[in-house]
């Protein structure tokens, strides 16, 4: 792990810092028998050297994320930075809509039009639920904020639905299938 607090961002190492950190945590826990979850509020695509990948096509970081045992991510504005179908083709070379099976890609209030793969194909979900060894059910859901929306003039064709709506309905839907715990993940910034 590298931490180097006599520097301006004393934090670097990036995916390999990250993973010794999740790895110290989960042995920790496990040590305690507790349960360690771990999200991504979005921004898969952009925000890392290796964004530029996803217009080739090369999901360097949702494998990554794979690997370090995400349980779920929300869609963030970056993901739309290089337009829908960019993140379509994406997805889809990450394994999507099977992928889901290893981390579930959310966007309640995220409306793609029906023709397009990003619904056509289910390459996002509007829930997950997850249930833990001891019986806990835990729903998750996700929203894009709107400063976020804001910010997202390449997500051409795809729409927001109003956040506080789309979580009543996410909280109603989610008390339906006899959840303990109804979390949301939030992408409000940019």
């Amino acid at each position: 792990i590298d931490n180097h607090p006599d520097m301006d961002n004393p934090t670097i190492g990036g995916y390999a810092r990250l993973a010794y950190v999740i790895k110290e945590i989960r042995e920790e826990k496990q040590n305690m028998n507790e349960d360690v979850l771990l999200f991504s509020a979005g921004d898969i695509i952009g925000g890392t050297p290796f964004s530029w990948l996803a217009l080739e096509r090369v999901p360097f970081d949702i494998l990554a994320m794979h690997k370090l045992g995400y349980d779920a991510t929300a869609i963030g504005n970056h993901e739309f930075d290089y337009g829908p179908d960019v993140l379509a083709d994406y997805l889809l070379a990450a394994g999507y809509p099977g992928a889901h099976t290893i981390m579930p890609i959310l966007g309640t209030n995220t409306e793609a039009p029906q023709d397009h793969a990003l619904a056509k194909q289910g390459l996002y979900k509007d829930y997950h639920i997850i249930e833990l060894e001891n019986g806990l059910r835990i729903g998750l859901f996700a929203l894009l904020g709107k400063h976020a929306i804001s910010v997202s003039p390449n997500a051409q064709g795809v729409t927001f639905k109003d956040q506080e709506e789309t979580a009543k309905q996410a909280v109603a839907y989610l008390k339906e299938q006899a959840v303990d715990i109804i979390m949301a993940l939030s992408h409000s910034g940019d």
